[in-house]
Parts: C-alpha cells; structure tokens; sequence
C-alpha cells in the first residue's frame, strides 16, 4: 500500500474489528470497555468537528491532558481531520505552554479541564492565532473561545449527516511523508524543540518493532501510564496498540499505579528506568524486614532465577534440576512478585534512559523480561531495542531492521533510518546541526557497539563530566548506582572542569524516617538532620568502593526538597534538569568547592 497512512490503518483495524476492546478506563469506581467501533465513530465525530469549525488539512492542533481515552480520541481525530497533532506534557507550565502554541502556529488546543484551560486562556493573550479551545472535562466557561467536547461532537455529527464522505475526501489527501504529530523534546538543555515525525516515521517504526517480535499473540493489553506526549508511549503504548488490534487500559494516576496493575492484570507495559528502581528499592527495603529465614528464601529464589535466565539468553532448556529448583523457586517467591503486577505480566519495555543491568536481570529473573531499548523523539522513538528470543543486559539492544548505528570518532552515536524524523519545526539552523547530509541523526548519545551488534551507552555527549585533571566521567554510573539504595530519591554528580566529584542527593522521606524511627519528618527536616548524613554517607561509601578513585563522591549536601518536575527540576519522564538544578541549589554546590 503505497499510501499507507495512520489515518487508513487505524480505520481498517476499526471497521475489521469493530466489537474488539480498544480501551479501558475507570470510571465511577469500575474499568467500563469502548470498543473499536465506538473509537471510530468518536474519532470521525472530533474529525468533523474540527472540519466544521474550519481546520484545515495540515494544520497544527494542540493536545495538553493526562493519558486517557479522550486524548486518544481527539488524537486520532486531529489525524483523520488531517491536521498535525502537538503534543503538550500535561505537567508543562503556563510559559511552556504559550511557547509550544506560538511555535508551533497552533489554531486550536484540546485540553483536559479548568486547570489546563487557563494555562491556554493565557498563552491566547500574546497569541490570538489560537482560536479555540475545547475542554474535554468539567464544566466551560461562557464566551466564544471554549466549548466542550462533547458540543464539538455534535457539531461532527451535524456534519457527517450532511455531507458523509467529508472525512474520505480528506484521508484520500494524505500522504505517508505528511506530518502526523509535533512533539516537542523536554527542553533539559535549552529551549523545546518541535521534532516533526510523518506518518511514514512512526509506521516504519511500528512494523520493524513487530518483526522483531516472534510471537506476539499472547500481548494483548497494555497499561498506560507514561505520558502520551512523549514519543516512546505514543508510538508503542498507543498507535502500536491501536494499529494492531489490541487493548490499551489507562491508569487513573502514578499514585494509583499499583492498584491499577493489579486490577487490569496488563501483558505488557512500558517504563522508564526510575520506575524499576523504585520497585527494586521497594523490594529490598520490604527484605531487610523480613525474618532471616525468609530473606534466605528469596535469595536463594532470586539466585535459581538468575542461574535459568542464562539458559533463556541463549535459547537453551533448563537442565533437569534447575527446572525443578526454579518451579520451587516461582512456587515460593516469583508468583507472589508477579502478583503485585496482576500476576500476567510478560514483559516491561525500558528506554528513556540506560536502566542499571542489575536490576533487568532482576526482574528478568522472577519471571518479567525487561527489554532495554534506545532511541529518542527524533528517532520516533525506539532505534534499537533487545528482542525476546534475544537479549543482554545492560546493552540497549540491536538496531531495529531497516536501521543503520554507528559511532562517530568522538564517540557519539549517530543514526539513519526512515523512522528518523524530518527535522525540527521553524528551527532550520539546529536541524541543519543534527541532522547532516548523509541522513545521519547525530543523537548526543556516547556509546558503543560490540562484536555482536549489541549497542551500549555510555552517556550524554553533553552530560559528560571531565575533571580538571581531565578525566573523563560518566555522571549516570554513579547517579545510578546511588539511586539503588533505597534512603536515596534522586542524585546529580557534578564535577565538570573542577578537581573532584560531588553530589545532590535528594532523599526517599519515607524509607530514611522508617529506617530512623523518625517518624512523618518531611524532607527539609530531614535533610537537616546529622543522623540522616551519616545514612547517606554511608550510601556513598558503598557506591565509592566499586569506583575508581577519580570517579568516587568526595563531598555532598542534601537539598531541602526532593527534586519534581513541578518545580522544573526533572523533565517529565524524570531526566535531571541539570541546569535547572545547577542554577537553584548554585549556593550548595559551591559550598562543596570552598
């Protein structure tokens, strides 16, 4: 199909199965199901609505909200209205906000509620371009600038009723090399930019994904949870899903996570680094409370794991013995993990950032394959990523087919392929520094690639620590080996053009009071405290063991807060604002250096 667009995919997998679950979400305390033929027609309604209040083929829509069946309605209606969807982190400030409409030329913004309508009431002020807003919850204000989402579609209902072929005129427009979305990367060292992806992107990424996979048929439900305005859930937790035939269930919120899992019982679901270490953390803090005799268990449990998952890497059977030890094992220790996760989880997909190898094979061992996988918005997402039937930990994977990696002389690893993006929006001169000549995407990721074609990374280009002495340090080894522990929220090393390594370190208030017996101590107090110094020291001196001297943590301090993508610290799949940081807690740092 030469004019293979999202748009006539997603239609054809609606109208081959219209009375298959599409979605799930809670509503009123219960998960209520819509179906794919109630996603087409919603999707056709917006479509319509948009048509009748004038959008135009190519224009760019905005979408601020939560992950939730709305967003992915007025997503795909965007698409089959033909217009370019711009993606909005739900967690964006007002002036992000205002930055993205302005930028992007927005004509209209889809938001979630009250909150999120004010934020574009104000963005309008200095931006009369944007023309409407439609609110996809609670009540709209009076006058001409917002309606609800349900009167828009009315409006496409009016439509189609009168003129039913005005969606197929514009669908027979679309071309695979057409924008599909905006998205706007998190803006950790600068300001956001609008990574343009194609339809002909993110399909080309969807189906290498797929030929990697042998058998996918017993993946049909995923939980989402990672915002949709990033590229690695968008692509793989909601049109691989939607293009595909399966079930997407949306969880009510983070805090909510654990129940959710529990009560949707998800195949598959996709995460972030932070997430395995939180639930590692959880897990060994949960062990040292444990009698001896049970913390034997579950090390020896874990061990039988380990020992079987060597034999799945290469595709072996489990000798006799160890298959009888590790059914055991599973009896004892595995399925009552697995169960906290709703007991059918098969595996996880990690990118956003290197995941300790550790904690995969963890997982990996009682019974949950984490696949590591390597890419970023510019690449729609995933460039290489481990496969079921073959995998290592602590690499990133293999290059997806159709995907060439290399390694610049500097180190860097650059990237071709027809799921490279086509540049950044309005921003000719930082295109033209990314993306050279000969196709290459030029990541900014340090890395390498082994024998066998497995990719690693190292770090960020520009992240990159060298010392006075110059040495070259890698600050996410140490920051990720710190964060294991589980007194420890979040670290940032610093060290750049200085004589030696120090460290942010924010702290888990609730493990350092229980730990303590501190009580509810928030964490400005604890941070004041000499006994909680001494825990975190102690941290340190752990992770400093295994370090070569020039990397270890000399000195630290411990901030008032925690770091939070509210206060601008972490980007919104929790990546340290290193500026950001830098610039708020300047004070600490240099106390660190008299």
């Amino acid at each position: 199909m030469p004019d293979r667009t999202l748009v006539s995919v997603i239609a054809a997998k609606c109208q081959e199965i219209p009375g298959s679950i599409a979605q799930r979400h809670k509503q009123t305390g219960t998960w209520q199901d819509i179906t794919y033929g109630e996603l087409l027609a919603r999707a056709e309604e917006i479509a319509a609505g948009l048509v009748d209040l004038g959008m135009q083929v190519g224009d760019r829509i905005a979408l601020l909200s939560n992950n939730s069946v709305e967003w992915g309605h007025c997503d795909l209606g965007i698409l089959f209205a033909g217009g370019v969807t711009v993606a909005i982190y739900p967690t964006s400030i007002q002036r992000e906000v205002a930055y993205i409409l302005e930028n992007s030329e927005s004509r209209l913004i889809f938001v979630e509620d009250a909150n999120q309508l004010e934020k574009a009431v104000q963005a309008r002020q200095a931006n009369p371009r944007v023309e409407k807003a439609v609110v996809m919850n609670g009540p709209v204000p009076a006058g001409d600038f917002a309606l609800s989402l349900a009167t828009l579609r009315e409006k496409g209902r009016a439509l189609l009723a009168r003129d039913r072929e005005a969606l197929g005129r514009i669908e027979a427009r679309l071309r695979p090399e057409d924008l599909a979305t905006i998205i706007y990367t998190s803006g950790t060292t600068g300001p956001p930019k609008g990574v343009m992806l194609t339809h002909k992107n993110i399909l080309f990424v969807i189906d290498a994904v797929l030929d990697t996979t042998p058998d996918t048929t017993d993946f049909k439900l995923t939980l989402s949870f990672l915002p949709l305005s990033h590229s690695l859930e968008r692509v793989g937790g909601h049109f691989l899903p939607l293009t595909t035939g399966r079930t997407i269930a949306y969880a009510e919120s983070l805090d909510k996570l654990g129940d959710n899992f529990r009560e949707v019982r998800p195949d598959i679901a996709i995460a972030v680094p932070r997430v395995f270490e939180k639930i590692y953390s959880r897990i060994n803090e949960t062990l040292r409370e444990m009698p001896e005799r049970r913390r034997k268990i579950f090390r020896w449990a874990v061990g039988v794991g380990r020992e079987a998952i060597r034999y799945r890497q290469k595709n072996q059977p489990l000798p006799f013995g160890l298959a009888l030890r590790h059914r055991l094992a599973d009896r004892l220790v595995f399925r009552k993990l697995r169960a906290v996760l709703g007991g059918r989880m098969k595996y996880f997909v990690s990118g956003g950032a290197p995941l300790d190898a550790n904690i995969a094979e963890f997982f990996s061992a009682v019974g949950i394959i984490v696949l590591e996988g390597w890419g970023a918005t510019e690449t729609a997402a995933p460039a290489t990523v481990n496969r079921l039937d073959n995998f290592v930990f602590g690499s990133v994977g293999l290059p997806l087919p159709g995907v060439e990696v290399k390694v610049a002389e500097d180190g860097e690893l650059l990237v071709r392929g027809a799921g490279v993006c086509t540049g950044y929006w309005k921003m000719p001169a930082q295109s033209a520094e990314t993306f050279d000549a000969e196709g290459w995407y030029h990541t900014g990721d340090v890395g390498r690639i082994a024998g066998d074609g497995f990719v690693y990374i190292t770090d960020r280009k520009k992240e990159l620590i060298i010392t006075s002495a110059g040495k070259n340090i890698s600050p996410q080894n140490i920051e990720n080996k710190l964060k294991l522990s589980p007194f420890v929220s979040n670290v940032m090393t610093i060290g750049d053009r200085r004589n030696y390594v120090t460290a942010l370190v924010t702290l888990d208030a609730e493990a350092v009071n229980k730990q303590l017996g501190t009580g509810g101590l928030d964490h400005a107090a604890l941070a004041a405290r000499a006994d909680v110094r001494q825990l975190i020291q102690a941290e340190i001196d752990r992770v400093n063991a295994d370090l070569p001297r020039y990397e270890t943590i000399k000195k630290f301090r411990i901030p008032p807060a925690d770091f939070t993508v509210e206060m601008d610290d972490l980007s919104p799949t929790l990546k340290l604002k290193r500026r950001n940081i830098t610039a708020r807690h300047q004070a600490l740092i240099d106390e660190m250096y008299e």
